[in-house]
């Protein structure tokens, strides 16, 4: 394991090396979890190969400045593949899995950091911990909550833990309950809008789902996408989640050489946002892991592939991101500034105003206007059975993004009529008007697949 140094606008300096040996809990290490308890930096390898479970301080220097040796009951410490570090009040709890078992080991961490064996929680036939893949936590108010996923039985699960760090299942949801998924490789969750996200990479369906949090650990599905040939995250490997300001970020990789950029919207919806494929000079084949760092000025993306070795870092601009604008549950106005912003109206009949930049306008349900203003803006519409009207599109400049319809993949699917005012979109049960400044030229110039996200 290497440690690097991370500054805004800079290039990652390196800091410090981890060398793989019976000491330090790092043979086939398949995950990292770092924390801070009690004030100091701390991480812990989870070693697929290894009988050794090691927790390393970092030191303000980047570092590896001390290590210590979790002792614990023989079999409990040995081959771990992912852990978990919460805390739960002040007590820290750390719940890890061991790669080819069922069930999950329970640690707590001391205050001298001595980490001592609590327990072994076992599989059941109501709860999914076979052959864990892959964990997470977040907190919902004084509730702090595990997630975990089974890959030997395809299901997620979540789990309410109490001030003694023991586990109580509050919800499971099988493959067979939702839009399906096999192979659970990541979990992430994000805190985002007044709500709790829960995002899952499947591998086996090359998909990513999201979940809401309710305040009991209800995970209710809001959204299912699959990779498809604008994407990269076939046979996906790889999630991280960020937030800057108000709005929240999703990224994916894997198997087809590359990392998509997703959008988080209040409504718990993916928007896809960019994609970014394999070069000759980067290490984005067969993405493995990826993780980011939200600066003042910009993202920093850091990508590690199977096939090339080193680590890839790109950086995200954050000089024209604007704000999230949320509506109500009435009639609203919503108006951007000159940044570009999502602006999304929920029930009722509203307007959104882009103004400048490159916007994205949302509509909820109702019979919503939707305005672009200058720049490329894109317009996201759901499937609500009402009459919604763009004012201002502008072709070959702005997007109509359908992505949110089921089983809408290719323009042959709408019924588009020119108009003497622009085009008249039949899709499903609903009309979508589009406006257009030189209306005469809607015949000669008809939309195209160009024009459309599906």
């Amino acid at each position: 394991m290497q440690s690097f140094h991370l500054q805004d606008g800079l290039v990652a300096s390196y800091c410090d090396a981890l060398g793989g040996n019976n000491n330090t809990g790092t043979i086939g290490v398949s995950d990292i979890v770092l924390a801070s308890i009690r004030g100091t930096s701390f991480l812990i390898p989870s070693g697929r190969y290894d009988d050794n479970v090691v927790l390393h301080r970092i030191g303000t220097d980047g570092g590896f400045s001390r290590k210590q040796t979790v002792t614990g009951p023989s079999g409990m410490l040995n081959n771990y593949s992912d852990s978990e570090i919460v805390k739960v009040g002040y007590k820290f709890f750390m719940y890890s899995a061991q790669a080819g078992e069922s069930g999950l080991v329970q640690s707590r961490i001391a205050p001298s950091m001595d980490v001592i064996f609590r327990e072994h929680i076992d599989d059941t036939p109501d709860q999914f911990l076979g052959d864990v893949s892959a964990m997470t936590s977040i907190r919902f108010g004084k509730f702090q909550y595990l997630f975990a996923a089974s890959s030997a039985e395809p299901g997620i699960s979540s789990f309410r833990i109490n001030a003694f760090g023991r586990l109580t299942l509050a919800d499971s949801i099988a493959a067979s309950d939702g839009s399906g998924f096999s192979h659970v490789s990541e979990l992430e969750t994000i805190k985002f809008g007044g709500g709790r996200y829960l995002i899952m990479s499947a591998a086996g369906t090359d998909s990513i789902s999201v979940f809401q949090v309710t305040k009991n650990g209800q995970m209710i599905e809001t959204d299912f996408r699959q990779d498809t040939q604008e994407t990269r995250f076939d046979g996906v490997q790889a999630l991280e989640t960020f937030k800057v300001g108000n709005r929240a970020f999703v990224l994916a990789g894997g198997a087809d050489d590359g990392v998509t950029l997703f959008e988080l919207n209040p409504n718990g919806k993916l928007s896809t946002l960019a994609t970014i494929s394999d070069q000759f000079d980067t290490t984005l084949n067969n993405v493995q892991a990826i993780a980011a760092q939200v600066f003042a000025n910009e993202v920093q993306i850091f990508v590690t592939g199977e096939k090339k070795a080193g680590v890839t870092q790109l950086s995200l601009d954050l000089g024209q991101l604007g704000d999230m604008i949320n509506g109500r549950r009435g009639n609203d106005i919503l108006t951007g500034g000159d940044g570009d912003d999502l602006i999304f109206g929920r029930a009722g009949s509203d307007r959104l105003i882009g103004g400048a930049g490159n916007d994205r306008l949302i509509d909820g349900g109702g019979s919503d206007t939707l305005t672009g203003g200058s720049g490329a803006d894109v317009f996201v519409f759901h499937q609500d059975g009402r009459r919604d009207t763009i004012t201002d599109f502008v072709k070959g400049e702005d997007l109509l993004d359908l992505s949110s319809f089921d089983m809408l993949y290719h323009i042959s699917s709408l019924d588009i009529r020119p108009m003497n005012w622009g085009y008249r979109i039949f899709v499903h049960d609903e009309v979508i008007r589009v406006m257009v400044e030189n209306a005469e030229d809607t015949i000669a110039a008809p939309l195209t697949q160009d024009d459309f996200i599906f």
